[in-house]
C-alpha cells in the first residue's frame, strides 16, 4: 500500500522443481472455469490475477482475513466472541 514502505512483488518459482501441478476434483475444477469465465480470462491470460480484491488489485492475507474470514467464522458460530474485537 501507499505510504507504508511495503513492496510486494509476484516472482515466478525459484526453479523448475518448484513448479507444481495440483489434481482437483470435477466440482472446484468447474467453479474456477465458471470464475475465470466470469472475469474473462483465458489461458492467454496467463499474467492475470486469477482473484482480486475489489478494486482490481492483490488481495492481501491480512486484510481478506480482517474483512471476510474472521466475519464469516463469527456469522458461522466458530468464532470466540472475544475475536470480535477483529472484525473493522
Amino acid at each position: 500500500p501507499s505510504g507504508t514502505g511495503e513492496v510486494t512483488a509476484i516472482c515466478p518459482p525459484k526453479s523448475e522443481s518448484s513448479k507444481r501441478v495440483v489434481a482437483l476434483p470435477d466440482a472446484p475444477v468447474g467453479m474456477c472455469a465458471a470464475h475465470l469465465a466470469g472475469a474473462s480470462l483465458t489461458s492467454a491470460d496467463l499474467d492475470a490475477l486469477v482473484s482480486t480484491a475489489p478494486d482490481g488489485g492483490l488481495l492481501r492475507q491480512d486484510t481478506w482475513r480482517r474483512r471476510v474470514w474472521i466475519p464469516a467464522l463469527y456469522a458461522a458460530g466458530l468464532c470466540r466472541v472475544e475475536a470480535a474485537a477483529w472484525i473493522p
